[in-house]
This record gives C-alpha cells, structure tokens and sequence, in this order.
C-alpha cells in the first residue's frame, strides 16, 4: 500500500469523470471512506459489499448515478479520510478481460473485434485482440479494457488518494481486509456468513506460480510489448514494471481460438475478484 503523503485540498468534483458507465468513485461521509472501483480489479466483490451503503437492490449497480459530488469533496478534504484504489498488473488485467469477454461465449458484444465478424459472432485469439486494438489507433471505451489511470481522473488525481494497492489474486484478500478494518466497515465483509474478501495469502505463492503460469501460455515477449505499449499511460502512472515471467513466456495459447468456458482459467487469474 502507498504511504500517506502531506494532504492537500482536492479539485474539484463537479462533471467528475468515473471513465466507465458502471464503475467509478464511491465516497462515504459516514465511514470517511472512498474507493476508485475499476472493472477486472475485483469491482463485483466491491459492488457486493457497499451496495447495502446507497440502498441497491442486488449485485451490481450503477456506481456513477449514486455519486454526489459534495460527499466526495468533503471526504478527500478530511485528512483522516481513507481514499483508496486497486491497481493491477496491465498485462494480467487485460488477459483476465479477454478470457471473460471472448471466450466461453463467442456471441459476446464486449469482445469488440466481433464487430467486425459476420453475425458478430466466433472465436477470437488473444493476438487478434490485440491486433485489433492496435490497428483501432483508440483506447476502448469501455471500462474492461480502458487504462486504469483513465478511471476515476487518476492521470490527474492520484496524488488525492492515501490507500494504492497492488492487486493480485493472492493479496486482495487481505489487504481489502486491512483497509475495510481501518475504516470501521469489516462488518460489511460478511452477508449471510459468507464472506466477499477472504485472506488467501498463506497460499500466496502456490497461486502466484499458478497465475505466471497461465499469463507465459498466452504471451510471447513480443505480443507482451505490444500490450504494454497500448497501456503505456498507466506503467507511467503507477510505475509498473515488466513482469519477472515475461522472458520465460512461451505464448502456447497466443494464437488459440476456442468457445470452451473459461471459468477455470478466470478464476486462477481472479480468485473469486
């Protein structure tokens, strides 16, 4: 987690950019609580557990049409606020996106290159994927594949927050714990017994060779490139790093196409996120 900096007085939150129509910033005035929510860094467990703070009626809900922005100016004006995010590895995120997107369901209207497909509908390779967002010459607008520092204004606003983590499947658990304990809301953790975040980190390693594993399949060094170079934006921002797996990366699964579920293969890069 990043250590606080010195705080300083917010901009401004009117005509506040969430950079997704689902996701974005969540502030609580009650708990001095506020949260960049970010698709594929575990929004849907998030989602689960404030939904009982703005009164949704299940799962999912839309996070933008809840926001007001007075709540938010005064959360990030209090200095004992805590504002947080989730960052995650772009290569990883982008991975986990595709598998959810286009493959398993090969009508799915959110793996974009369809669109170019008679009847919208087959398999994609992850190299087509990428192709296809090269040859676009634009970032996606949706909030799956758009680059993180593109959500909640973080290009502009990241300096405002107190709480960057790291996401991986192995230590969103716990540190999703720890901030949910600092702020007094561990209570919202658990509905009907189960609990949404679930320290895993004791298996961190295991999971971590695990998720590496997966991510060389589908990535040779140089498609890797590529999609670095399309996200360069956020491995400025938050100073990602080339991963230490990438030149051990084989790319077995680069070029395969298949309708098959993913499940398995989401839930090694996801862990239930």
């Amino acid at each position: 987690m990043k250590t606080p900096t010195p705080h300083q007085a917010p901009l401004s939150f009117e005509n506040f950019e969430h950079g997704s129509d689902y996701q974005g910033l969540f502030a609580s005035s009650y708990y001095k609580f506020a949260i960049c929510l970010i698709e594929k860094n575990a929004c849907s467990s998030w989602n689960k557990l404030l939904s009982p703070l703005v009164g949704a009626q299940g799962p999912y809900w839309n996070l933008p049409a809840h926001f007001q922005a007075v709540t938010a100016d005064k959360v990030f004006r209090n200095p004992n606020s805590i504002r947080a995010v989730f960052v995650r590895d772009p290569l990883e995120r982008f991975l986990s996106g595709f598998l959810d997107k286009c493959v398993g369901n090969c009508g799915n209207g959110y793996c974009f290159p369809r669109s170019d497909m008679q009847d919208h509908y087959g398999a994609v390779s992850l190299m087509e994927f990428i192709d296809w967002m090269e040859e676009s010459e634009h970032l996606l607008y949706d909030g799956h594949f758009r680059p993180q520092s593109s959500h909640c204004e973080l290009d502009k606003r990241l300096h405002e927050y107190n709480a960057v983590g790291l996401m991986t499947g192995a230590t969103l658990g716990r540190d999703a714990i720890c901030l949910l304990e600092k702020a007094g809301m561990q209570k919202l953790n658990t509905r009907n017994y189960d609990p949404f975040f679930v320290d895993l980190s004791a298996n961190g390693t295991a999971m971590t060779n695990e998720a590496e594993t997966l991510l060389k399949q589908y990535y040779t060094p140089e498609a890797a490139q590529k999609v670095m170079k399309i996200y360069e934006a956020d491995y400025k921002l938050f100073g990602f790093q080339p991963p230490s797996w990438l030149q051990a990366a084989t790319g077995e699964s680069l070029q395969k196409k298949t309708c098959e579920d993913p499940a398995m293969l989401i839930q090694i890069l996801d862990r239930s996120l």
